[in-house]
Parts: C-alpha cells; sequence; structure tokens
C-alpha cells in the first residue's frame, strides 16, 4: 500500500524525488515519492493475538497458587503480575502492543489515531447493548422473577434439563446477554442439583442443556448479533435469517442429544 510523501515529509528530509521527467525549460518536475507499509508477520500478529490470554492467565493462576498457600499472599512480584493480569489491564496494553507492533508500520500517529476514531463507531452500538443486558441481567437477579421462574417450572413437574434449558433460553431471549443467561440459570437450579444427588454425566448434560438454552435465538439485543451484522455489512433482516437461525439451530440440536441422552442416563 502506498502512501503520499506528505505523510513522510521528516524521513525524506521534505526533498521531492525526481521522477526522470523533464519539463525540458530547465525545471524540474516533481514526482510523488512513496513509501512502503510492509504486512506484519505471522509472528508478530500471533503474539499480539496472544498476549490478552497470557497476561490474564498470570491473575488466574497466581491467584489460585495464593489462596492454596504455595505462593506467599505478601509476595509483591505475585501481587504486580496479578495486576497485569487484571481483564481491563491485559486489554489496554494489549491494545498499546497492538497501536506499536501493527499500526505504525508506514503510519503516522495521526493517521493511527484516524483508524482508531473511525473504529470506534460500530463497536459503540455492540458495547451499549452489552452493558444494557447485563444490567438487565442484574434486574432479573436481584427482583427474584429468575427464581420464581424457577419454583414455577419445578411445580409443574418438569425435568431439571428441561427447567435448565427453558430458564436459560427465555434469560437468553430478556437481556441477550449468554454468559448472564449461563451463570444465572446455573445459580437457579444449582440447589435442585444439589438435593437430586445425580451423577457427574448427567449433570454435564445439564451444562449442555443450559449452554444450548443460552445460545439459541440471538436477536437485537445481543451483542453477538451486532458484531456480526456490522463486520460482515448485513442489515438487521439478513442477520436474524442467517445468524439467528444459525445459533438457534445449534442450541436445539446440543439440547436434542443431551435430552435424548439423559434419557436413558
Amino acid at each position: 500500500v502506498d502512501v503520499p510523501t506528505a505523510l513522510f515529509g521528516e524521513m525524506n528530509g521534505g526533498r521531492d524525488e525526481d521522477d526522470g521527467r523533464d519539463g525540458g525549460g530547465g525545471g524540474t518536475a516533481t514526482g510523488t515519492a512513496t513509501a512502503t507499509r510492509t504486512a506484519p508477520s505471522f509472528a508478530t500478529v500471533l503474539g499480539v493475538l496472544m498476549l490478552p490470554f497470557v497476561l490474564i492467565s498470570f491473575n488466574t493462576v497466581f491467584k489460585t497458587h495464593t489462596t492454596a498457600g504455595v505462593i506467599p499472599e505478601d509476595a509483591t512480584w505475585a501481587q504486580y503480575l496479578m495486576l497485569l493480569g487484571n481483564t481491563s489491564v491485559a486489554l489496554l496494553i494489549t491494545v498499546i502492543v497492538a497501536v506499536l507492533a501493527l499500526g505504525l508500520r508506514g503510519r503516522s500517529m495521526a493517521d493511527v489515531s484516524t483508524i482508531m476514531d473511525n473504529a470506534l463507531g460500530p463497536i459503540c452500538a455492540v458495547i451499549l447493548i452489552t452493558g444494557a443486558g447485563g444490567m438487565f441481567g442484574g434486574v432479573l437477579r436481584l427482583s427474584g422473577i429468575g427464581a420464581a421462574l424457577s419454583d414455577s417450572l419445578s411445580n409443574l413437574g418438569m425435568s431439571l434439563i428441561l427447567q435448565a434449558f427453558i430458564i436459560a433460553t427465555l434469560l437468553r431471549v430478556a437481556q441477550g446477554s449468554a454468559t448472564v443467561a449461563l451463570t444465572t440459570t446455573a445459580g437457579l437450579i444449582s440447589a435442585a442439583v444439589a438435593d437430586a444427588d445425580l451423577s457427574s454425566f448427567q449433570i454435564s448434560l445439564l451444562v449442555i442443556a443450559i449452554a444450548a438454552g443460552a445460545t439459541v435465538l440471538s436477536h437485537v439485543n445481543d451483542s453477538g448479533f451486532w458484531l456480526v451484522s456490522r463486520f460482515f455489512g448485513m442489515d438487521v433482516k439478513t442477520t436474524l435469517k442467517t445468524w439467528t437461525v444459525m445459533e438457534t439451530t445449534l442450541g436445539l440440536s446440543a439440547f436434542a442429544i443431551a435430552l435424548a441422552l439423559w434419557v436413558v442416563a
């Protein structure tokens, strides 16, 4: 990709190079020198992608070892690594590294700033919807609606696997976040699972049922829906016909398999 010399005035001393065409009158025609932006290597891209995983693992691993007593709680070096592993800090560090490693290859900081500003537009709606979904999930938990729903389904005589799927599906449709649907449903049925004295295999099937319910019917209140819509350039109607149908098919298929195994288990 070629960029005009104006972006690299300081790099070539502000001199325009002769493109070999003479005006014939003793004057020199000015050409447009170009600088080539080199693509980053595979190792560089892979390193940037893996950086947040490595940093976040610091927090998980060292916190686990500190709790277990393997590492002293007052170990300063462990505290610093755990700080780097904080999700927000790890992602911030990754963004900075990505800007330096990828953005500055043949670009000025002004160009990088423009690219980052333009990238904020498509994701603002996604961030807003994700935050609203998480807030709504908190309202559902604090209001007791989820617990009331779980009790109602139990009174109807439904099996635990059907309860898990239905509750996860309703929460998914209501607030959009699959993560909130997963964690809320698990918390709601945990007491019933403990009382039922299920085998490890049946508990695994319950987990699959919850995940299946949290996958189906992705629509306009799901941040994943808008990520697919924006980055693939699809309108809402097309995304509903493709992404929503695919997610629903995937969730129903997983639940059907789990339900069949639950019956024979």
